[in-house]
């Protein structure tokens, strides 16, 4: 009986994300491969971690703080306004294990396959190699996706992330 309870509970978790999942895609200018390995893959470890913006500021046109900077504010690739999103990431229990970086760079698979975008991990205090390590999972043309073990957790937690794309005139 406790098995049925289980897989019935399982099975409507995963129609909740498959609906998640289609929504997310009906409004999103992410690639259905995109949509479906967040759905299926990141959303279930995600918690609360928490990401602030720190450049660009909101001195200019970008709203900083939580919100991640638009393609239209970063500009069109050969024209880029900024090259450089740097932004902290804190979690705050141990369980929260990943973290999504949006820089909206519009990123070519090729400039992917060439190592770009650049990604510097700063850690936000000095226990950082004894609470979470955190590290570069995964490259996307628009995000970055950070991973940690399921140590430490609040301020030892935290990393400053610095991502550079290509120069623009590279491009």
């Amino acid at each position: 009986m406790d098995f049925a309870k289980r897989a019935i509970g399982f099975l409507v978790a995963l129609l909740v994300m498959l609906i998640v999942g289609v929504a997310w895609f009906q409004h999103s200018p992410h690639s259905l491969k995109e949509i479906l390995f967040a759905v299926f893959f990141a959303v279930p470890i995600f918690g609360a971690v928490t990401t602030t913006y720190l450049y660009p500021t909101n001195n200019g046109p970008l709203a900083g703080g939580n919100v991640a900077p638009t393609q239209a504010q970063m500009g069109p690739p050969q024209a880029r306004k900024f090259n450089t999103v740097i932004a902290t990431t804190v979690a705050s229990a141990a369980g929260d294990t990943s973290a999504v970086i949006t820089h909206n760079l519009q990123l070519t698979n090729s400039e992917i396959s060439q190592g770009f975008p650049r990604v510097i991990l700063n850690p936000l205090s000095d226990t950082f190699g004894t609470s979470a390590i955190w590290f570069q999972a995964s490259q996307n043309p628009n995000f970055t996706i950070l991973q940690k073990g399921t140590l430490g957790t609040g301020p030892t937690s935290g990393v400053e992330v610095q991502i550079a794309g290509p120069h623009t005139i590279d491009r």
